[in-house]
This record gives structure tokens, sequence and C-alpha cells, in this order.
């Protein structure tokens, strides 16, 4: 376990992404797999909070984060936006991957912004279970 100050001197060097990840890991008590799993609509800037789909024990759990961080969360989702609308323009994109049957009930979905990986990769990848092309969110390996 980390001291506050230990924890101060790790983030201080770290940039962008990573920065924004470690600090939600250390503010929110996230996991690395929920942390990256986060959605757009999982952000909550009314109540500081963050909502945990399927997190330990497969259920959803609400948390809050440290209010400085809403700049970074902000401009993280502005990012996100501009990814999307230029995925929207590559031949067989078809958004971002969700579950099989919440994509047949809201065939929309995947395209919007609500449904986006918060923290998404770089590049655009062959869903294996549809064989559409999705964008998909970072490895654990980004972060470890």
């Amino acid at each position: 376990m980390f001291s506050r100050e230990e924890v101060k001197k790790v983030l201080s060097h770290l940039e962008g992404e990573i920065h924004l990840m470690a600090s939600l890991l250390y503010g929110s008590g996230l996991r690395l797999a929920e942390c990256l799993t986060l959605r757009i609509k999982d952000i909550d800037f009314e109540l500081g909070g963050i909502v945990v789909r399927s997190g330990k024990g497969d259920n959803d759990q609400s948390t809050l984060w440290p209010h400085v961080l809403i700049p970074s969360l902000k401009r993280q989702i502005e990012k996100t936006k501009i990814k999307l609308e230029e995925n929207q323009s590559v031949a067989g994109f078809s958004g971002a991957s969700i579950p099989e049957a919440l994509e047949r009930k809201y065939p929309y979905a995947p395209m919007e912004l609500n449904w986006q990986y918060f923290f998404i990769s770089k590049d655009l990848a062959l869903d294996p279970r549809s064989g559409k092309l999705k964008q998909h969110h970072h490895h654990e390996s980004f972060l470890q």
C-alpha cells in the first residue's frame, strides 16, 4: 500500500490517459479491468460518480471520483468523440463493441457517443463474435 506522498510522486511522472487511468484507480478504487471497460455513459458529472458495470461479484456498483479530475474526464470524452467521428468515415466500421443481445435490441447504440469506451484503443479491430469492425477499449498492458 502506498502513502499519499508516494502516490503523488508516481502520478507526477505520468501524463495523458495513463495519468487519468491511474488517478481513477487510486482516487475511485477501480480495478484495472473496471477502468478499461468504462463507457462514456458510466461517468456522471452531476453526482460526481462512476457506475461500474459487472464489477466484483458481477454486480453493478457506484463509486465517486476526485473532482480535480473533471477537466481531464471532459477532455477524454472530447478525444473519444473525435475518434468516433473519424472512425465513422472508415468503411465497415460498426461502432463500439457491446453485448450481442443489447446490439440486437438497440442496433444504433454502438454508434452513439454514450456507448463508446472511455479509454478507447488506438486501432479498430474485428469483433471475434460478429466479424464486424469495432472500436474496443485499451488492453490491460496499456497501463501495466
